[in-house]
């Protein structure tokens, strides 16, 4: 662009003030004047109007045009890095936590009590903050950034079943497709383990051997006032129900043990977990037994960890502890057992109560159902180590395919784990 040469005084004041040269490099390299007819057919334009718009918003002491803007602009209605804040401490002030359920699987999703809703926080959100506007679209999209959710968590769907009967074999045969194999290894194991869990639950009773399993309730949130706005909306305490249920016909002679606590005196760690198999281990109810076979579910973080195998070693290897101690494990997708339906038992009491205020009440809704609740204190716990071999030549398995540890007492006197 250059400024134009000459004006033209009987045509008044004209609209032009600068005039366009074009030009395009030849074959060798060098810049040669072309017409703006060849400059814009060239590269591929019917007309000036993309060369008019961009020198429009380039000033004139500028050589390179400016970056194009479209859709770079701030939001009008953009809220402030306070107003965030607030939304966010609000979603915070809920507590929300890992489900154990799907902790394998999305270990960063966190999940609210399923008594809430978004619509419900949201209103909340506008009584405390009335002179804050925060719509409910945008409240939704900060619960979906901090990866929340309000869903209702309940028995776990296999998914490799659900995969299996959406797969397409694409054509192929069926004893030689992947997918297939895999389900089929998958859902014999899933029978084979359900057979020996059978077995077990049907094996008449014996003083000296203890059959039972294992399983952590959901998270209970205390106090549990679902009539109670207020309660739903406080800061609440998070409540931990490790339930060690009997198998078949012992659950009419046998109580199932529900060791509880809450965060105030330790999370659910591999660690936290192993005491609270230690203090069940202990109780009244086990502690005569030569024999413990439990069947728990494929959860790495609370049933299936190393923490847990060092926790057996020393077990059996203590003066007076039983002298073997079996973890059985149900396949991934298929662990429903006897442990599940004292739950349900168990929230049933409580929708029966409606109101349970504190740990006594929580307490008293399993001990309602032929259950017996025993709270761990803060001297339970134990930060029990992993006492694995990070060495090669050790040769571990895998914990995705172990489906059995054995705590055995030897012959010799001594005692291991295997």
């Amino acid at each position: 662009m250059q400024p134009k040469k000459r004006s033209r005084p009987r045509s008044g004041n004209g609209l032009k003030n600068f005039s366009r040269f074009y030009t395009m490099p030849d074959h060798n390299g060098q810049d040669v004047s072309v017409c703006k007819r060849f400059f814009l057919k060239t590269l591929g334009f019917t007309s000036d109007k993309v060369i008019t718009s961009t020198l429009l918003a380039t000033p004139s002491d500028v050589l390179v045009p400016c970056s194009d803007r479209r859709g770079k602009h701030e939001p009008a209605n953009k809220k402030s890095a306070e107003t965030n804040k607030l939304v966010v401490d609000h979603i915070k002030s809920h507590n929300p936590a890992i489900s154990h359920y799907r902790r394998e699987h999305a270990p960063n999703r966190l999940y609210l009590s399923p008594d809430l809703t978004i619509t419900a926080t949201h209103n909340d959100f506008k009584q405390r903050h009335p002179t804050v506007t925060v719509g409910y679209e945008t409240y939704r999209k900060v619960v979906d950034d901090l990866n929340i959710s309000f869903a209702k968590l309940g028995e776990e769907e296999c998914e490799l079943c659900i995969m299996y009967t959406r797969h397409d074999h694409d054509n192929q045969d069926i004893e030689l497709c992947s997918k297939c194999t895999e389900w089929r290894e998958h859902n014999d194991r899933a029978r084979l383990a359900r057979v020996n869990y059978l077995a077990d639950k049907d094996t008449p009773n014996d003083k000296n051997c203890a059959r039972f399993t294992t399983d952590m309730q959901k998270i209970i949130m205390l106090p549990a006032m679902p009539g109670v706005k207020t309660a739903v909306f406080t800061r609440r305490l998070v409540a931990f129900h490790q339930t060690f249920a009997p198998l078949g016909s012992r659950t009419k002679i046998q109580p199932a043990v529900g060791i509880i606590w809450h965060e105030a005196i330790a999370g659910r760690n591999a660690e936290d977990v192993a005491s609270a198999f230690v203090k069940c281990f202990a109780s009244e109810h086990y502690r005569d037994a030569k024999q413990l076979v439990v069947w728990c579910d494929n959860c790495s973080g609370q049933n299936k960890n190393w923490t847990l195998y060092t926790t057996l070693c020393y077990l059996v290897n203590t003066p007076g502890g039983p002298d073997e101690i079996t973890l059985k494990y149900l396949e991934r997708g298929h662990t429903f057992m006897s442990a599940d339906s004292f739950h349900a038992s168990v929230e049933k009491a409580m929708k029966k109560k409606r109101n349970v205020y504190d740990f006594s009440d929580f307490a008293e809704c399993i001990n309602k159902n032929h259950g017996q609740a025993i709270q761990m204190q803060s001297l339970d716990f134990t930060d029990w180590p992993n006492g694995s071999s990070t060495a090669r030549f050790t040769h571990k398995p895998l914990l995705k395919d172990v489906c059995q540890v054995i705590g055995i007492t030897l012959s010799n006197g001594l005692k291991s784990g295997n």
